[in-house]
């Protein structure tokens, strides 16, 4: 049977499928590690198979994967389904009514999101009030922990995924849909719980004072990021956003921030299988407006904790061990400098300085619809806003984030692999194509390049005796790519305009 769908010619079912479905699913995820290895292998043998690689191949033909099948899901047990207790609970929850009842109302704010073009879950908001030589800023953050309880099977779930993925093919929310994208999102026209920091600076960014405090908020508009770039980036409020904005990033920059902003990917996938990668700029007015304003909005929470002595989960981060200089380097090159030179990040319930952003403590705090640590600390501080008192005590937090970490290192590298994989893809579409590259490393027999155009790190074996320096832009001729043996192999081209 396996003989005959390995030649790809019909055959008869087989009365031990299963068994052998599940060897070689084994197999496939788990290689040499697969508990029955042995077996999987002699099966494979036994139909003429030599290479571990045919056991996914067979998957696919029979139909039980697909071509770009997501493996590391399987192999991390990542959940994609809820449990019935959270789907009957997030039902329940579709009606609730968004009273005033213990909040502020916030509704006469001309709040507004900025978000990209596809978001449906908006986690927070803004609002600008000019007033002098003062600036009433409004950071209000979707109130989860006010609508989702502690002790839920809702809870359960997102504390057993740690947060939402976004890969190119899949979504995979950390909460329902009608949930993440409905009752919890802070959508335009409709009224709904935050918590909002209400925050007053000067035109300096000096912060004057500020507040968190239980709110309700009705977005009045819903702005996408190349919007506001585009129309709205010269009119008010967003060119006193913008003037603060810089007015705050100076600041840490003062304080010892290294700013290592590099773009994002967007990596599209088209009916046809065509695969498009874009590039899209961190640091357009809009998105450096939203990103100093979360920024701060995490720092004065973190603050808030320390101040009255609340449990939460800090990130700090040590001094880098150099400090490369900037000037005269190739812009991309220093990043990826730099970054190696960074102290990893810490997560634990001291407060302590993040040095990589240039402040005194910090938190996240931003995205709780998105990733369960910030819900644990919003959870954190409207219980103490609200009851005076946490929720969690230090014991139970410190074991919260020990499992959270363990479930996050896996989504990170799924989520690593998946765009490696993605870019292969679309690398093996462009098969004998050049791509610009920046030297990162040389070494004796190969180099460590950059693909500039992929932000993806290509190693090139040294031929015909060329010379090579850290930081030169050459072209590169894409020799093989096979995403799902995760090989990729350059060869030199020439000098960027050569």
């Amino acid at each position: 049977w396996l003989k005959k769908m390995l030649d790809n010619e019909p055959g008869a079912s087989s009365s031990c499928r299963e068994e052998i479905v599940q060897a070689l699913v084994d197999l496939a995820l788990y290689e040499e590690e697969a508990p029955e290895a042995k077996f999987g292998k002699e099966l494979l043998q036994r139909a003429g198979g030599y290479n571990i690689a045919e056991a996914r191949q067979i998957l696919v033909r029979l139909g039980i994967w697909g071509e770009d099948e997501n493996l590391d899901i399987l192999r991390f047990q990542i959940p994609t389904v809820f449990s019935e207790k959270a789907l009957e609970e997030a039902e329940k929850l579709r009606g609730i009514e968004f009273g005033i009842e213990g909040r502020k109302d916030l509704r006469h704010l001309p709040s507004f999101t900025i978000d990209g073009p596809l978001t449906k879950d908006f986690d927070d908001a803004l609002s600008v009030i000019l007033e002098g030589n003062s600036i009433h800023l409004g950071i209000h953050i979707a109130d989860v922990a006010g609508v989702v309880p502690a002790t839920s099977g809702l809870d359960d779930d997102a504390f057993q995924r740690g947060s939402s993925v976004y890969l190119p093919c899949q979504q995979i929310p950390m909460f329902p849909p009608a949930l993440s994208n409905d009752t919890l999102s802070l959508k335009e026209g409709c009224d709904r719980w935050a918590i909002s920091l209400l925050s007053r600076l000067d035109n300096q960014g000096n912060l004057m004072d500020y507040e968190f405090v239980p709110s309700l908020v009705r977005v009045r508009k819903r702005y996408t990021y190349d919007e506001v770039n585009e129309q709205h980036i010269h009119e008010e409020p967003f060119q006193a956003m913008l003037r603060l904005s810089h007015a705050l990033r100076q600041r840490r920059v003062e304080d010892g921030a290294i700013l290592l902003t590099l773009p994002e990917l967007a990596i599209r996938i088209e009916e046809q299988g065509g695969i498009s990668v874009e590039k899209i700029d961190q640091d357009s007015p809009s998105r450096m407006v939203v990103a100093e304003c979360m920024i701060l909005h995490n720092q004065l929470a973190a603050r808030f904790a320390r101040k009255h002595g609340i449990p939460i989960l800090y990130r700090s981060q040590g001094g880098p061990s150099e400090r490369l200089p900037a000037e005269g380097m190739d812009y991309i090159y220093y990043v990826f400098k730099q970054r190696r030179k960074l102290t990893p990040l810490t997560i634990s319930s001291e407060p302590k300085r993040h040095s990589g952003l240039g402040v005194d403590v910090y938190t996240q705090a931003s995205s709780p619809i998105r990733r369960y640590f910030d819900l644990l600390v919003q959870r954190q501080l409207r219980s103490f806003l609200v009851l005076g008192s946490p929720c969690y005590d230090g014991e139970t937090l410190e074991q919260k984030r020990m499992a959270l970490e363990s479930t996050l290192r896996d989504v990170e590298k799924m989520n690593r692999n998946r765009t490696r994989y993605w870019l292969y893809k679309y690398l093996f579409q462009h098969e004998g194509e050049k791509l610009p590259a920046v030297v990162l490393d040389v070494m004796r027999n190969r180099s460590r390049l950059l693909l500039t155009d992929l932000l993806l790190v290509v190693e090139m074996k040294k031929e015909n005796g060329q010379q090579l320096s850290e930081g030169q832009r050459i072209q590169v001729r894409i020799k093989r790519s096979d995403p799902w043996e995760d090989v990729l192999r350059v060869e030199y081209a020439g000098n960027m305009g050569g």
